[in-house]
């Protein structure tokens, strides 16, 4: 009866996480027709139609194709859907980011789970939950950041099963956590990561109790069949080759072939030459604040604590993981500063990171919390309440920036008029177009549509209107033939100086302004 009881205290507790991700769902629902198509959602489905064609055996090209060292776990699937299944636009691109977001969903779960599991606790599982989803950047990217987002889901769901094989040390555990390191790997290739992580989880094991150094090989063996098996049936490129694929993949995005410049403080600059400091600044500009002086703090309260008893963070899981959530923040960084890497669109390429920020301000709320109401029991609620207060300005900015929760930035930058625009890339992709489309068409319901766009979400978000609509539109594309054009359509993308130039601009009769800075406007053309 005990533990019947207990079952139905988890499934309860649980519950609450399950209502939250339908209530959530419910959001999405309502809301997922108001986010435009991202800049590289055309690429990344024809990474998807590549390779099902060449499972298909349709189509040869995509053992020469230049993108085929992206993995396809996602993209193959929901494109096959995409074309075969659903065939018609916008339809097939709602539901593309309709997927993102379910994906989306299921790292927020996952998230609770390995939370709750750490804390020990249901509460501060559902509170991490609150944080992801408060986090403008990262919730606006739901809804088409194919890449990124799918890519921080997999992650925590590859921890969490980490965390459960060494939890209920079966085979069954280690296979399950295998084939989620694998579909890891395969979104991207970054997601070797988890197999080195695995590796020294285990031999921290093996120093803990040596006797058993045996049993955690087999472990490991299983764990490493599995993703093998896994990766190579799941990732067409690696059907020949596999090793020599797989490792050349890796040296190309580690590497990564984009020569473009970037707005960043004062001017454009060479992406292959950006300061040390790109990636930590635009971190610290786009991140909660209190999420930045948590996570501050919570690293420092595991440096003290592993300075204290460091044998606990050897032989106790829950340290273990907690020390590792806060490497996971750290290394990736470092590792990217010191190399030099390729950077781009801000940070998001390493948004992986996140939950784990999120898990490692959580430690630190939750040892204040513990502090505070052993020395004054009478004060559970007043912290409780604190806390609820120093997150409704994000809840407030998460809204009042929808559905371009994506150009958020904290107070750490000036939002003066115009501040933002000069200083740093705000829309870079390009997803503001669907409100401008959605502007002309409805101004001019008869007309015949002649714009001119800045760059190619411009055109591509067209796709989201129904057909009858887009044959409306003419899109000239030939600088020298501009003037032919009634109206310019642009995010401002790689336009520092704000007004694109030798362009003939004439009156502005749309804009979006967020922050006190446009992120997109709509201008007519001088004749």
């Amino acid at each position: 009866m005990k533990k019947l009881l207990s079952a139905d205290y988890l499934i309860i507790r649980n519950g609450y996480a399950k209502l939250l991700v339908l209530f959530l769902l419910f959001i999405a629902a309502i809301t997922l027709k108001d986010y435009g198509m991202s800049w590289d959602e055309m690429a990344q489905n024809e990474i998807g139609r590549k390779a099902y064609e060449y499972v298909t055996g349709e189509n040869e090209d995509y053992r020469t194709f230049i993108n085929n060292d992206y993995g396809v776990a996602f993209e193959m699937p929901v494109v096959y859907i995409q074309d075969k299944i659903i065939k018609t636009n916008p339809a097939k691109d709602y539901f593309k980011h309709a997927m993102v977001h379910l994906v989306f969903l299921t790292g927020l779960y996952a998230l609770y789970l390995v939370v709750k599991r750490l804390f020990g606790s249901y509460k501060w599982g559902l509170a991490a939950m609150v944080c992801m989803v408060i986090s403008p950047r990262i919730y606006g990217d739901s809804f088409h950041n194919s890449k990124d987002i799918v890519l921080l889901a997999f992650w925590i769901v590859s921890f969490y099963t980490l965390i459960r094989a060494l939890d209920k040390r079966t085979y069954w555990a280690w296979i399950l956590h295998g084939i989620s390191t694998a579909l890891l790997i395969n979104i991207r290739i970054l997601g070797v990561l988890m197999i080195a992580v695995t590796v020294f989880v285990l031999l921290l094991d093996i120093i803990t109790d040596p006797t058993k150094w045996k049993v955690y090989l087999v472990y490991f063996l299983v764990f490493m069949a599995l993703l093998s098996i896994v990766l190579v049936i799941t990732w067409p490129l690696l059907w020949q080759n596999p090793l020599q694929n797989i490792v050349q993949a890796f040296n190309n995005m580690s590497h990564f072939r984009w020569d473009s410049s970037v707005l960043y403080r004062t001017g454009m600059i060479p992406a292959t030459l950006l300061p040390w400091h790109y990636l930590p600044t635009w971190i610290s500009i786009t991140t909660p604040e209190l999420f930045l002086v948590g996570f501050g703090v919570g690293v420092c309260m595991l440096v003290y604590q592993f300075v204290k008893n460091p044998l606990s963070f050897i032989q106790n899981t829950n340290n273990r993981m907690l020390a590792i959530a806060a490497g996971t923040v750290i290394a990736p960084i470092a590792a990217i500063v010191l190399l030099h890497s390729v950077l781009y669109d801000a940070w998001r390429q390493v948004f992986f990171i996140y939950p784990f920020l999120i898990i490692t301000v959580l430690f630190a709320a939750k040892q204040v919390y513990d502090y505070i109401t052993l020395q004054y029991p009478s004060h559970k609620k007043n912290v409780l309440i604190a806390y609820g207060v120093l997150l409704l300005p994000y809840v407030v900015q998460t809204v009042t920036l929808y559905p371009h929760e994506n150009v958020y930035f904290n107070q750490l930058v000036s939002h003066k008029e115009g501040s933002l625009l000069a200083t740093y890339e705000q829309d870079y992709w390009g997803t503001a177009a669907k409100q401008g489309w959605d502007y002309l068409l409805k101004q001019y319901p008869t007309d015949t549509l002649k714009v001119y766009p800045w760059v190619q979400p411009m055109m591509d978000n067209l796709e989201l209107f129904p057909m009858e609509d887009q044959k409306r539109v003419k899109m000239i594309t030939d600088p020298a033939i501009i003037t032919q054009a009634d109206y310019f359509m642009t995010n401002y993308r790689w336009a520092f100086d704000k007004h694109p130039p030798n362009i003939p601009l004439g009156e502005k009769i749309f804009t979006i302004k967020k922050q006190n800075s446009e992120i997109f406007a709509i201008y007519k053309i001088k004749k």
